[in-house]
């Protein structure tokens, strides 16, 4: 009786608990992209119980870069990233493990941070094979290609890379190595990987900045399953931002993020040019 008393109070528990969190990810390059070189987007999905900075990091060593930050909640920190080499990274939850295996796993704390202050391709990130550890997906590009990098339980990683054409992510592992680990995949991830893939398909390439932009504001799924979610429930996860950006084969990358911070009007910021990587003024 106590047993059966512990799994039923076990079950109310898992039932009350927040939605795990998930983001989409896509990127085109080559001739899939206007004008050559890339593009990337993420629509960054999480609980509204915190704020997001984008901000201007220059280390001391390494590589300057621009970031999104979250501030305050349950997972702080960056999120996506650009740096002044033309390598962008974006990363999503591997929400079909559980989030205990996540953060038990070893891995390379600060990783994304890393990646964008020593490496200034993404040939140069897959250098790093002792670096890719933990359990996350990652989707990066650079002024030639793009790549998602799976990293799963055990240090392994699964990587696709490609020159022309285009690359899509959710929360589930997508690499046949990698298939048995989603034991559940989530009914949002599962629709929001579909419908990517459809949109992408339905748009005539070489995709522009605004194909891309104008895709990540779908809402074709309602508000807990769509690219551009709104929530259902506060304990839902929305979309928090959306980070664009289009770096060509030459010259200076373009940065287009908008911010959906918890009560306060709906902000984007777009950089380019001299106002991307400009020297602070003395």
């Amino acid at each position: 009786m106590r047993k059966q008393i512990i799994l039923l109070l076990t079950g109310i528990c898992l039932s009350l608990a927040p939605t795990a969190q998930a983001c989409t990810l896509w990127s085109a390059a080559g001739s899939s992209a206007a004008g050559g070189g890339t593009l990337l987007v993420k629509n960054r999905d999480w609980l509204p119980n915190h704020r997001q900075e984008v901000k201007l990091v220059r280390p001391k060593g390494g590589h300057a870069y621009w970031g999104l930050f979250a501030v305050g909640g349950n997972e702080p920190g960056l999120k996506a990233g650009l740096n002044d080499q033309g390598l962008s990274i974006v990363t999503a939850t591997a929400s079909v493990v559980t989030r205990e295996t996540r953060q038990q796993e070893p891995h390379t704390p600060g990783l994304t941070s890393r990646l964008l202050r020593e490496c200034s391709s993404v040939a140069e990130v897959l250098q790093h094979e002792e670096w890719l550890r933990g359990v996350e997906y990652l989707l990066l590009a650079d002024r030639q290609e793009t790549a998602v990098i799976e990293l799963a339980p055990g240090g392994r990683y699964a990587v696709q890379r490609t020159k022309n054409g285009v690359l899509t992510h959710t929360n589930h592992y997508l690499d046949e190595s990698f298939l048995a680990l989603n034991k559940q995949i989530g009914e949002s991830s599962q629709t929001r990987y579909e419908r990517i893939g459809q949109l992408l398909a339905e748009n005539q390439t070489p995709y522009q900045v605004s194909d891309f932009l104008r895709i990540s504001r779908d809402q074709n799924a309602g508000p807990d399953n769509s690219l551009l979610r709104s929530g259902s429930t506060l304990k839902k996860a929305r979309t928090m931002a959306i980070w664009a950006v289009r770096i060509p084969p030459q010259g200076t990358p373009e940065l287009i993020v908008t911010l959906f911070n918890p009560g306060e009007e709906e902000t984007t910021l777009c950089l380019t040019g001299e106002t991307l990587f400009e020297k602070e003024k003395e």
